[in-house]
């Protein structure tokens, strides 16, 4: 992902892809070691956030980490996701309409 993102010009100029993609798995493996020490993952995403919030803006030209979401319940969506797609796919509508009208799929969507 480092690769084409620096080619868009949106890496720092000291970044080497391949390095740094070392270091956040790296790092990564090491969040969810301490994450599942520390509280039994319940605080990971919180960690995760930090993490990100810390590496981003050493990776990335200035305005890219201003455009990420890097907030804790940023997984929300994209966790709501599946479930949505997997209901709409079965067939669960209700009376409302589609399944994903009814799981909020628009707020899902525009978060």
């Amino acid at each position: 992902m480092l690769e084409p993102t620096g080619r868009r010009g949106e890496l720092l100029p000291q970044v080497v892809p391949a390095k740094t993609a070392w270091l956040v798995a790296g790092a990564w493996t090491g969040v969810q070691i301490q994450s599942r020490k520390m509280s039994g993952r319940a605080d990971l995403e919180r960690r995760a956030a930090v993490l990100y919030q810390h590496l981003m803006p050493s990776i990335a030209v200035p305005g890219v980490p201003a455009a990420l979401d890097l907030g804790v319940d940023r997984g929300v969506p994209a966790a709501a996701e599946p479930a949505v797609v997997t209901r709409a796919r079965a067939g669960g509508v209700g009376e409302g309409g589609s399944a994903l009208e009814e799981a909020g799929a628009d707020e899902v969507a525009s978060s």
